[in-house]
């Protein structure tokens, strides 16, 4: 329907973190659209890497984009782009004016700020659910069913001490997320490998290593002095986490907050990181990314750690829980219950009450308590397995479910050290314990998928878009996969981000596109993995035919390789049935050439097809049989 979409972004980071499950949904429902979004720097550099979005647009407002010339200069420069379609998350009068100004016919938004008469679509500010999230979901109902408010969404009423983690808090659900489980409405955001890796060598040079127990601390809030807890707290609580797990704290904070995270190291007794007014956003996210505990008052930097499903506990003082409260897995709320609250006052105007009720036993036994779901992940970066593209772990419905949430974008699988990779595919249960998903459901054979020469024509290195053509009945194939509810993972070995021929972000575009071309035909893909290394260069155990992908995608996700396929062109891909898992050859791409060799050798796949739907139609036939000699 609309092909150039333009996002107008809020301006706060918590903000814009809530609204990333609306980006996906937009991408969802215009998967042909490009989406561009038009934010200002910080949130800009937020969602630089983001999967959903095409381009990023940045409102320079105090530079080029200043004052009532630079205003116009932005209309000017948002014309020539000819979107169709605004969407305005941003509820000020200036953002619609801009998207009318811009000539975009299309303007979706709240009815606030006195601006209903410059959309064409809006909604009265007071119909809006509670929770920010679900407020920006709300627009989509212009392509959807009708919002059900949930029983807390129009109240307000904390029980003395709000403890969970479904990130859920009663918030409304959209009528087409009514069989959806939560975790298809929860935030996401993206670092590429490259920021992870500079995280760990900025703490390195503080003494911190990559197995240390880290623990970030935000003590300040944007907003006002209302909303933080006290800094000698926070210290409290941070000294007992050292002393009784060895626990490296790291202060957060911005340019403003610098004092407050010096408060904070000043009255522990033990020594601090402080990096509050020391990094950019882009350093910010990954840091926290990698955290096993974040503490943290209601801020921007609440969202950030989850949206990366870093185990968190939000102090909440005067604002309201029920509206901006983190959406993540592990999110555990804090809140005395307090007659005046919640209130708008930057500054308490009284006892600040709210905060001062608050303990520090309170705080540190929820602590004690994330910790126990942190520990059960050796990096803190496999937590990341539920958020949009990574979960696809509750069966067949959610599978589908998920698709629908917005395209995948693949995903390195991390460098495996020979030590780390001495166990057997089959290996121990520590190792995949931290999968909640995998102990409440049931395990099942899944489809392993090679990529060049399997599901697409294999054209050498992938070097643009314009080579990229599917397998003829490729898509149709892993459909039919998808309807039966049987995961399908896609390997591939990527050895050309090592020699230079093009990034890794080249690589996710790739598999953005696979994803929408799949979607054409109601396929998709429920997990991307690929090897970006080269032996020449950094020996892994990743880059098949080592077992390193197929172990990371066994350790998130509640596959029985013993019953599973390896479909693939190369002997490469068959030396990857092992455990009782079946290799299937087809003969696209270099399969013909492969199926000669292995026989030359004297080895032999489970199955030779002609090609991707003819190895699915065999999978599925061999699945039958199983099932037949298992009753």
């Amino acid at each position: 329907m609309f092909k150039k979409i333009l996002v107008r972004m809020p301006n706060w980071i918590g903000d814009a973190v809530m609204a990333t499950p609306t980006l996906s949904a937009l991408r969802d429902r215009f998967k042909k659209g490009e989406i561009t979004l038009l934010a200002k720097p910080p949130v800009a550099a937020l969602l630089e890497h983001h999967p959903d979005i095409d381009r990023i647009f940045i409102y320079e407002d105090q530079g080029k984009h200043a004052g009532i010339p630079g205003f116009f200069r932005l209309v000017r420069s948002l014309r020539k782009e000819k979107f169709d379609l605004a969407f305005l998350f941003q509820n000020a009068f200036e953002a619609a004016l801009l998207a009318a100004l811009a000539g975009i016919p299309e303007r979706v938004g709240y009815a606030a700020d006195g601006r209903r008469f410059l959309l064409t679509r809006s909604v009265p500010k007071r119909d809006a659910p509670v929770h920010q999230r679900d407020a920006y979901l709300y627009l989509m109902n212009f392509w959807g069913g009708p919002l059900k408010v949930g029983p807390q969404a129009k109240g307000y009423d904390p029980q003395g001490v709000v403890g969970g983690g479904n990130g859920n808090h009663g918030v409304p659900l959209l009528a087409q997320d009514q069989e959806r489980p939560p975790e298809a409405r929860r935030p996401y955001l993206k670092v590429t490998e490259e920021e992870k890796r500079g995280a760990l060598a900025r703490l390195e040079s503080h003494g911190i290593s990559k197995d240390d127990l880290w623990v970030g601390i935000n003590p300040g809030a944007a907003y006002g002095s209302s909303k933080r807890w006290a800094p000698a707290r926070f210290a409290a609580v941070a000294d007992r986490l050292v002393e009784r797990h060895k626990a490296k704290v790291v202060i957060f904070g911005g340019p403003t907050e610098a004092g407050i995270a010096e408060q904070v190291a000043a009255e522990m007794k033990h020594p601090a990181v402080i990096l509050a007014g020391k990094t950019s956003v882009r350093e910010v996210m990954a840091l926290i990314s990698r955290c096993r505990l974040f503490i943290t008052n209601d801020s921007g930097p609440m969202h950030v750690a989850s949206a990366f499903e870093v185990p968190l506990v939000a102090v909440f003082g005067p604002t309201n829980p029920a509206a901006t409260s983190p959406a993540g897995r592990y999110d555990s709320v804090i809140q005395k219950k307090a007659a005046c609250a919640p209130c708008t006052h930057r500054e308490c105007p009284i006892d600040h009450r709210c905060m001062e009720e608050i303990s520090v036993e309170a705080v540190l036994a929820e602590a004690e308590k994330q910790l126990k779901i942190s520990s059960s992940a050796k990096d803190p970066n496999e937590r990341r397995k539920s958020s949009l593209e990574e979960t696809y772990v509750h069966g067949a419905h959610l599978h589908r479910e998920r698709a629908a949430t917005g395209p995948l974008y693949s995903r390195p699988a991390q460098s495996i050290q020979p030590e780390e990779s001495r166990e057997e595919i089959k290996g121990s249960k520590e190792r995949r314990k931290f999968s909640l998903e995998a102990i409440l459901t049931e395990k099942k054979g899944a489809v392993f998928l090679d990529r060049d020469g399997t599901v697409n024509e294999e054209v050498g290195h992938m070097t643009s878009l314009e080579r990229f053509a599917l397998i003829p009945g490729a898509a149709a194939a892993i459909a039919k996969l998808n309807r039966r509810g049987i995961p399908v993972v896609l390997i591939t070995n990527q050895s050309g981000v090592a020699r230079g021929i093009f990034t890794e972000r080249f690589v996710g575009e790739v598999h953005r596109h696979l994803q929408r071309v799949l979607a054409e035909e109601e396929g998709f893909l429920d997990a991307i993995y690929y090897c970006p290394h080269h032996p020449d260069f950094i020996p892994c155990q990743c880059r098949k035919p080592g077992l390193g992908m197929i172990e990371k995608a066994l350790s998130e996700h509640p596959i029985d390789f013993s019953r599973s396929y390896i479909v693939g062109d190369k002997p490469l891909d068959m030396a990857l049935a092992q455990e009782g898992a079946k290799g299937v050859l087809v003969q696209t791409g270099y399969g013909k050439k492969s199926l000669q060799e292995m026989l030359e050798s004297g080895r032999k796949p489970a199955h030779v097809a002609e090609n991707l739907p003819g190895a699915v139609e065999w999978i599925l036939g061999d699945m039958r049989e199983r099932k037949r000699v298992d009753a």
